[in-house]
């Protein structure tokens, strides 16, 4: 997702990533981050302690 569109550019070092998947390449990884810590959080709140 990040290179492909880069190295079959014409011109690499000219590439401009709008309307190309390298564009959105990391949001997933701030979404998963952003989820992780929520989880996290509310695991921590809602744990059961004996």
């Amino acid at each position: 997702m990040l290179f492909i569109p880069v190295l079959s550019s014409p011109d690499p070092s000219n590439f401009q990533p709008e309307g190309t998947t390298a564009m959105w390449f990391w949001f997933p990884w701030v979404a998963g981050g952003l989820a992780c810590g929520i989880v996290s959080v509310m695991m921590d709140t809602f744990e059961k302690r004996d």
